[in-house]
């Protein structure tokens, strides 16, 4: 995943300013943290209430010049 961020931000697929460990470390924050949750027994999708979140979060972080596919 660091290899990845730091290439965007090399490829200027980042915001200026964005640091790339910090993308790293926010992603897989919100990604292991819907997995534990998800393992709770409340009867809650975790994973389905975390969806909203690449759709807030890329879009904060990615410029209009990175590939969208």
């Amino acid at each position: 995943m660091t290899i990845q961020a730091r290439r965007a931000g090399a490829e200027d697929d980042l915001w200026e300013g964005v640091d790339p460990n910090v993308v790293t470390e926010a992603t897989l924050t919100t990604m292991l943290g819907a997995q534990l949750l998800s393992k709770t027994a409340d009867g809650i999708d975790h994973i389905q209430a975390t969806n909203p979140i690449p759709g807030t979060f890329l879009p904060a972080i990615l410029t209009d010049r990175c590939p969208t596919s």
